[in-house]
């Protein structure tokens, strides 16, 4: 027979026959009494549990567990579309820089391809014009040059071209492609001096170098289109 007693309207049992109805270990049980987290009372030795209070501190504990699995499941979730997404940012940010030094380097090579084809054409031309006499009778006639340019006299012995420069405008709207920028001899124009608009020179970490459109508020817009400087002689015939 249980040797069940009443305490104030609850029935209480002793420690020994509630370990056999629930998971619970009786040093595991006494501690839950001792912290109050259980309706339980203590006489002489011997514990004494409120079942039902128990069982509902079982249902409590269970319930956070639950919880708690579900948070940690979420926020594992969160941690790996944050990884993902980095990676993603880190992989386009390679494609990007890989494009820009295709470009780069599909230019540099245009480019100076077209300085050895002007080199070429610029040997053949002074082989054709090395005689006095041919000189002083184009200075005469004031005739139209090779290349689109007009010799004038610039001493007894030399001809200088005089080049009108060709200048198109085009909005900076595209990534697509590569400016090519005149530099000085003199190294004394700045690249933002040879557009329209104002714009904003930026480096990235591979060493390109790329421009950007800054609005009225002074702050950078639109996509950035790369460029190079090509080197010009001014001074050369």
């Amino acid at each position: 027979m249980s040797a069940t007693i009443d305490i104030n309207g609850k029935k209480m049992l002793p420690i020994k026959e509630v370990i056999l109805q629930v998971d619970y270990s009786r040093d595991y049980i006494t501690r839950l009494a001792r912290e109050q987290k259980i309706v339980a009372t203590q006489i002489g030795r011997q514990w004494y549990v409120d079942l039902d209070s128990l069982h509902n501190y079982q249902a409590v504990v269970t319930a956070e567990q639950k919880i708690k699995k579900r948070q940690l499941s979420e926020e594992r979730k969160r941690e790996l579309a944050i990884k993902e997404q980095k990676e993603r940012q880190r992989v386009e940010a390679r494609q990007r820089t890989k494009k820009k030094k295709v470009a780069v380097m599909t230019m540099c090579f245009i480019v100076a391809l077209g300085t050895g084809l002007g080199l070429v054409i610029e040997s053949e031309v002074r082989k054709n014009f090395t005689a006095v006499d041919q000189l002083a009778s184009l200075n005469d006639a004031n005739t139209q040059g090779p290349l689109g340019a007009d010799y004038t006299s610039a001493g007894s012995d030399a001809l200088t071209p005089e080049f009108v420069p060709n200048v198109s405008y085009r909005d900076l709207t595209s990534d697509e492609g590569l400016l090519l920028v005149p530099m000085n001899a003199s190294g004394t124009v700045a690249t933002e001096a040879y557009f329209s608009d104002p714009v904003t020179v930026v480096e990235d970490e591979d060493g390109s170098r790329s421009v950007r459109r800054v609005n009225a508020a002074g702050e950078p817009t639109g996509a950035e289109v790369p460029f190079i400087l090509v080197p010009i002689n001014s001074n050369s015939p």
